[in-house]
């Protein structure tokens, strides 16, 4: 599939209120029956090379917005939300997480910090009253980072912000394992 780059690359940065999450925002809901910020991010999630391609520019983008917030949090480190099965990697957050690293010098890719140890559903394919909840998320994934970050703070990616169970587990998780101070996320997209 290939994407309109100006269409996607004119995402507007959101801020969630009470929470440090940052969302990006699509203003062409669709085109032609389809909607193409679904259709993106599936092929983000999929590791479609152009779909990463194009993420990677957004994120960066994103990350320049919030540099100076990340850097008055002590912004140290870069993580990936893993995926919702158990021992796989989120390759394509992986992914963006690498070409973080290599555009802002001062974060460091800590690759596959956060593992799924026992599968869960995935929020987006299921019914509100199936979703995993946030004990399910915290249960299920561990930190296996080496690093301690007493007193700096994390950049957390991930694809799509369902109802926030898997990222809220993610930063305590990262709070707790880790001891940073705070944990700040940015997102390609949000879902309901």
């Amino acid at each position: 599939m290939r994407y309109d780059r100006q269409e996607i690359l004119s995402t507007a940065l959101w801020r969630w209120e009470g929470d440090d999450y940052y969302v990006l925002s699509y203003p062409p809901k669709s085109r032609n029956q389809s909607n193409v910020t679904t259709d993106f991010i599936l092929a983000f999630k999929n590791n479609n090379e152009e779909a990463v391609t194009i993420a990677a520019e957004l994120i960066l983008a994103a990350v320049k917005k919030i540099e100076p917030t990340l850097k008055e949090s002590l912004g140290k480190y870069v993580v990936a939300v893993p995926p919702s099965g158990a021992g796989r990697f989120n390759i394509p957050c992986e992914r963006v997480c690498s070409a973080i690293e290599r555009d802002f010098d001062w974060l460091k890719h800590l690759p596959g910090a956060l593992r799924r140890t026992q599968g869960v559903r995935k929020s987006a394919w299921s019914r509100p009253y199936e979703r995993p909840t946030y004990d399910d998320h915290r249960q299920s994934i561990e930190y296996v980072g080496t690093v301690r970050a007493p007193g700096k703070s994390m950049l957390l990616l991930d694809d799509v912000r369902t109802q926030g169970n898997v990222s809220s587990a993610c930063r305590d998780i990262l709070i707790e394992k880790s001891g940073c101070k705070r944990v700040i996320g940015i997102f390609l997209g949000r879902t309901e």
